[in-house]
């Protein structure tokens, strides 16, 4: 994935500011520091007020310049490359929301340009990822089938859309709801048919950790062909492939529904194909985890009844 999930984490010098504040006024570890003298916390407080206001400011900016009819597209990107570098700290992402700024990132969602729509697109999901309030926000303002129409577009924007989907759903109930709404399982079996391998993977990714936390996406997916779209990717290489392990860590959450049929060729395909990659990669390090996924494929559906 170009965008992985991660947690919330202020990384950014102003974070290191605060820290060093908050140890000088003893709540320092065990290790010996050099205590900070009232000068040094003084300036360390000044800059960490002027970055907040020089955010905020910026910020307005980046918003006045997608607003503006007359900007032009390096405008736009410069103005789309703050918000998105600020975008994962969940304090500026809830401002963003709360100030209207969801009305221009739709806007740039929709443009014909391929760069200024991804980019926008990667801003909802670094703002959703495990953040309730943007997750929901982003429900309220409809931007849930705006992205699952994104999803025939071009590969960069294909990509950025299912990140963006996975980020809103992930965790949070009332996105996944919202997904199958919106026609989340019929898109998805419409990217898995992709020729292309970036927007398969992807949506093999989504698959699993979809099933893996709704049992109800998860029997929904596996009464259609979805199964068999994934058994029929399935290529006999040696060692670790992102694709493979894709389709097996999909694999072995659908198979866990007692929704499934598939024919009985591709049955035999399938458990053909899972002991061989048992066989052969069972003392690959690189392939521990694609090892347990076909096991567990296997082991479901020995268990399986219709």
């Amino acid at each position: 994935m170009d965008k992985v999930p991660r947690e919330k984490q202020d990384s950014s010098l102003e974070g290191v500011l605060r820290f060093a504040i908050s140890q000088s006024d003893g709540n320092a570890t065990d290790a010996p520091v050099e205590e900070m003298d009232n000068e040094r916390k003084e300036f360390l407080n000044n800059v960490l007020k002027s970055m907040s206001s020089n955010v905020s400011d910026e910020l307005k900016n980046s918003v006045k310049v997608l607003s503006e009819p007359s900007a032009n597209n390096s405008e736009k990107l410069d103005a789309l490359a703050f918000i998105r570098d600020n975008a994962d700290n969940i304090d500026f992402a809830n401002a963003f929301a709360k100030t209207g700024g969801t009305k221009v990132l739709i806007e740039c969602i929709e443009a014909e340009d391929t760069e200024i729509s991804s980019n926008a697109i990667y801003i909802v999901g670094e703002m959703a990822q495990n953040n309730p309030f943007c997750q929901q926000h982003f429900i309220d303002a409809r931007v849930v089938p705006l992205l699952t129409s994104q999803l025939d577009r071009e590969e960069v924007v294909t990509c950025a859309a299912l990140y963006a989907l996975s980020a809103i759903c992930r965790s949070y109930k009332p996105g996944c709801m919202e997904f199958i709404k919106n026609n989340g399982v019929e898109v998805l079996l419409i990217s898995l048919r992709s020729p292309n391998s970036k927007i398969f993977i992807k949506s093999a990714f989504l698959i699993s950790v979809l099933s893996s936390e709704y049992p109800n996406f998860r029997d929904q997916l596996a009464k259609t062909n979805a199964m068999e779209l994934l058994v029929n990717n399935i290529e006999n290489l040696v060692g670790f492939d992102m694709k493979l392990d894709a389709v097996l860590r999909a694999l072995s959450q659908l198979t866990g529904s007692t929704k499934w049929n598939l024919s009985s060729s591709t049955q035999l395909k399938l458990e053909q194909s899972l002991k061989t990659i048992i066989e052969r990669d069972n003392n690959l390090d690189a392939c521990k985890e694609m090892v347990e996924y076909a096991e567990k494929i296997l082991k479901n559906i020995k268990s399986h009844v219709l």
